[in-house]
């Protein structure tokens, strides 16, 4: 663990995933390394110091409800075989379900700031996303997950 950071390291082998608490930083003495380091609960400032956008998508699961099941069967299902497609929609609403990997994708700013309020997962705020989002399918077999992953990627 790096203390000053607050950056632990996740081995499940072969792969290690590096974990850090959402932060702000100033005072950089050699445009890398930050002088001063403060503790935040907003996603968003977080995601503003990163340097590459992989570098600050957010990840997070919540219980699949029957409920998502229900509103999901009745929207209309994009099939997409073309990522320009898909990364067209996405750009264009902010936020897209696909349906066989249950997986919500976000990266519209003002659904970020209500999904995540002062560092707290604001779980019911996924009804009223799903109850808008764009479905789309790969065309794999449905999920079955007892989860919802939701992915946020606030630098589209």
């Amino acid at each position: 663990m790096t203390e000053k950071f607050g950056t632990i390291t996740l081995i499940k082998d072969p792969i290690k995933y590096e974990l850090t608490p959402l932060r702000t930083e100033s005072n950089y003495e050699d445009h890398r390394h930050p002088g001063e380091i403060v503790r935040s609960n907003d996603v968003l400032l977080d995601s503003d110091r990163r340097d590459f956008t992989i570098n600050c998508m957010y990840y997070t699961n919540v219980p699949y409800k029957a409920e998502y099941a229900k509103l999901l069967q009745t929207k209309n299902i994009h099939k997409y075989t073309d990522d320009e497609i898909f990364l067209q929609r996405l750009d264009d609403h902010g936020y897209l379900y696909i349906k066989d990997l249950n997986i919500l994708v976000i990266q519209d700013h003002k659904h970020i700031a209500q999904l995540f309020v002062a560092g707290i997962f604001q779980a019911d705020h996924v009804m009223s996303m799903l109850k808008s989002a764009i479905v789309f399918t790969v065309g794999k077999k449905s999920n079955t997950s007892k989860q919802l992953r939701i992915v946020v990627d606030p630098h589209k």
